[in-house]
């Protein structure tokens, strides 16, 4: 009877349900539950399966610079001034519920972006929606578009605005690794002024935050994408050594909770 319900799953090409079945089977007898009982196992198993699956694709799908970092293992030990109530806090996510913006900075190999990364798997498995760019290629790609089309005659570049817009949650990495030129400013500030106040930015930087006008040469166009990021922003400036032995994620945390 067994294999029978199988086969027919897989003839219906129910591969989710054909599977849950499956792991069904190889955790009880199935011939000791009633019918109703077995029925509600399975949709347990198949629901769960499903939210894994769609996990793991909003993982991929996100680009994040460090897709296993979790909460459970952020080191707080090492002297990098990474305030332990403040930033566990942040996993709460109110700042994605409030469209405001985490801004991380702190010198090379310090963990920023495995930070970053951290909040960002977080939001996902809540549930939004997260993209990540380092800030370099996003503005390349945003040029890029400028003048292309899409397969529907439509702008590219709107394309790429509009996919952004649908965010929750966009994370760009390594401000100030290099020097932007004058348009990569202007885009940045095009790009700034229009999603202020509609999603939340993830920000790091090797820059503390108090240097970066500095970083822009204190002009008009730094000065306000500067202003409109950190106005609405919880800023975390790391200092220290260089952290060399990031935590190992977990098997646990594969799993969307």
């Amino acid at each position: 009877m067994a294999d029978l319900f199988s086969q027919e799953l897989k003839a219906r090409r129910q591969t989710g349900l054909e599977e849950a079945y499956q792991t069904l089977c190889r955790n009880i007898d199935i011939q000791t539950v009633s019918f109703a009982e077995g029925a509600d196992k399975l949709a347990v198993i198949a629901a769960e399966s499903r939210q894994q699956t769609q996990y793991q694709k909003a993982i991929k799908q996100a680009g994040l610079p460090c897709s296993r970092a979790h909460y459970r293992d952020v080191d707080y030990t090492h002297a990098r001034r990474l305030e332990m109530e403040s930033f566990n806090q942040q996993f709460q996510l109110h700042w994605v519920e409030d469209k405001a913006n985490i801004v991380i900075t702190g010198p090379s190999q310090i963990g920023k972006n495995w930070l970053g990364s951290a909040l960002a798997v977080q939001a996902i498995q809540e549930h939004y929606k997260v993209k990540a760019y380092r800030i370099d290629s996003f503005l390349d790609e945003f040029n890029n578009n400028r003048e292309r089309l899409t397969r529907a005659g439509k702008s590219a570049l709107d394309e790429m605005l509009r996919q952004i817009r649908k965010l929750d949650v966009l994370f760009l990495f390594g401000l100030g690794i290099k020097g932007l030129t004058e348009q990569q400013c202007q885009d940045l500030e095009a790009v700034i002024r229009l999603l202020s106040g509609e999603l939340s930015l993830i920000v790091t930087s090797p820059i503390a935050s108090h240097s970066w006008l500095d970083y822009f040469d204190r002009s008009y166009i730094g000065e306000v994408v500067v202003n409109r990021i950190l106005t609405r922003s919880i800023v975390f400036d790391l200092s220290g050594k260089p952290y060399t032995n990031l935590p190992t994620p977990k098997k646990s945390n594969g799993k969307a909770s």
